[in-house]
């Protein structure tokens, strides 16, 4: 998979940002790339928003490509910004804890719960 449209779709919920991902398996370094590359694009436009990342259905994952993602919504959180992770099946929880990335990014389970936090996060 080279695309990085086959990999996300992006929407934004009441001035969040939220990313979904559209393939189940992302495994492979060039779709990596393409997918930092496409959210550095998504952040600079977006910038200093709120972001919820789903993973709900994604079943493979290699760290390259959670490091890539979040790499990319780096200067936006630096700007401000916030970002949220859900929808984490056991293999994706697992990669973002050995990736240490559950002590830097809030999780919850749904989309539903992590807009909510993250838009009354947002509000205060």
């Amino acid at each position: 998979m080279s695309r990085t449209e086959d990999i996300i779709s992006w929407t934004e919920q009441n001035g969040i940002v939220v990313v979904k991902f559209i393939a189940k398996e992302v495994f492979d370094i060039e779709s990596a790339e393409e997918l930092a590359g496409q959210l550095r694009q998504l952040a600079q436009a977006k910038g200093g928003r709120q972001w919820v990342i789903d993973f709900t259905g994604v079943e493979l994952i290699i760290t390259p490509v959670v490091s890539g993602l979040l790499s990319a919504l780096r200067s936006d959180r630096e700007s401000g910004g916030d970002i949220a992770l859900c929808g984490m099946g056991e293999t994706v929880s697992r990669v973002i804890e050995l990736a240490r990335l559950d002590r830097v990014f809030y999780t919850f389970d749904t989309l539903a719960e992590a807009l909510a936090a993250v838009g009354a996060k947002q509000s205060s």
